[in-house]
């Protein structure tokens, strides 16, 4: 068999019927001899009273037990092709996310329509065997995100019982990877205490970092897995700490340098009694004269709605901004009413550009134009220093000179 062909008798329909899962195991040094049952998981609680008790891998084991997750992520994608809805899913997933060149893409579905025929033709197996294996080489060649392969066999395990041992098989060798490095979840942990966050929930959203780099982790990769997770479990505890500390959530990127901003003015401050100007903030944090003025625009300042306006506690903000948009409500207009009266109140100030100061006065109180309300002659004629008979004038003056401009 040639290094471009694969065997044909692999992908049999019935080939991981023979397969027992459960039998994938890492090599000890004393595989020989026979060893207890380990106890259950949850007998050993992941606590830091018992961290020694988990055992540690070398480089070696935990290449292994890489190599052991990518082959069961290949058995997966070769599960899913046995399976008409999970074929189907696969190049669903592959026009979407995955965009190749079109030569590839043309010779990819040319091959899925050809076995797709032969199979509703009711071909004999040995004649669709063979398009149907060069169809899974070139699936297994594209390179799946693992999230979306886990998402695919998690819809199709509780129909297909070789999808559902491999997933098993997946959590056990990700919990291997899990267990020997939860050291390494309180080790960072505690670099990130008193930042709004206890330390059990920093713990737990560590873990979760880490679940999701043992998953992740490449046999081909040239780091162990401690060094390559540590950016996973950091990152976990970063994102929780800002969605924990701010309602209003900023990229990690922004959020990063907020920290590093208010940090430097806060030290400042308190080590020589007065805040730095924007010249000491860029020359000690790297932050541009710009980035400072949009970093200070940002504000996680937030009001509840169930505050209330005044004193007495009557009412609240809610029941103000209720009444904003109930249509004929008393207290205030709803938004197209404000609008038009925005636009009337700009057009009627552009009249009187053609009015002395007196007479523009006396029609924007006459009329409540700019004003919470509209004023009476008697009310005007103090204003002006001249007698109501005068303001009524003033006001019949300045309408004749706008009806002739």
């Amino acid at each position: 068999m040639g290094s471009n062909s694969l065997d044909l008798e692999y992908f049999d329909l019935q080939w991981l019927e023979s397969i027992d899962v459960d039998s994938w195991q890492l090599e000890s040094p004393q595989a020989n001899q026979e060893e207890p049952e380990p106890e259950p998981e949850t007998d050993k609680p992941l606590s830091p009273n018992r961290l020694a008790e988990h055992d540690l891998l070398d480089a070696e084991a935990e290449h292994t037990i890489a190599q052991q997750l990518q082959s069961c992520f290949n058995h997966i994608v070769v599960e899913l092709c046995h399976t008409p809805a999970g074929l189907d899913l696969l190049f669903d997933l592959c026009l979407d996310h995955y965009p190749m060149e079109e030569s590839t893409l043309d010779h990819l579905l040319t091959q899925y329509d050809l076995y797709l025929v032969l199979k509703n033709q009711g071909e004999h197996q040995q004649q669709i065997d063979k398009p149907f294996a060069a169809l899974v080489e070139n699936l297994l060649r594209i390179p799946w995100q693992r999230d979306d392969l886990m998402e695919l066999a998690q819809l199709q395990s509780s129909a297909h019982r070789n999808i559902h041992q491999l997933t098993q098989q997946l959590h056990r060798l990700r919990n291997r990877l899990v267990t020997a490095n939860i050291r390494l979840v309180y080790h960072i942990a505690l670099k990130y205490r008193d930042q709004g966050l206890e330390l059990d929930d920093l713990i737990q959203e560590g873990i979760l970092g880490l679940m999701r780099a043992a998953f992740k982790f490449d046999a081909n990769a040239e780091s162990r897995f401690s060094t390559y997770a540590y950016w996973w479990i950091k990152q976990a505890i970063k994102q929780a700490i800002g969605k924990q500390r701010s309602l209003i959530r900023y990229p990690m990127q922004i959020d990063q340098k907020i920290r590093i901003y208010h940090a430097f003015k806060e030290r400042f401050r308190f080590t020589h009694g007065t805040a730095p100007n924007r010249q000491i903030i860029k020359e000690n944090t790297s932050i541009g004269y710009q980035q400072q003025k949009d970093l200070e625009s940002l504000s996680n300042y937030c009001v509840s709605a169930n505050n209330p306006l005044y004193d007495d506690g009557v009412k609240t903000l809610q029941d103000d901004l209720t009444a904003s948009f109930i249509p004929g409500s008393h207290d205030s207009n709803g938004p197209q009413e404000e609008h038009e009266q925005r636009s009337t109140s700009l057009f009627a100030l552009k009249q009187l550009k053609c009015l002395t100061d007196r007479e523009k006065k006396a029609l924007l109180l006459k009329y409540g134009i700019g004003q919470r309300r509209a004023y009476s002659l008697r009310e005007i004629a103090p204003q002006l220093g001249v007698s109501t008979e005068r303001t009524r004038q003033i006001i019949q003056e300045a309408l004749e000179k706008i009806r002739h401009q």
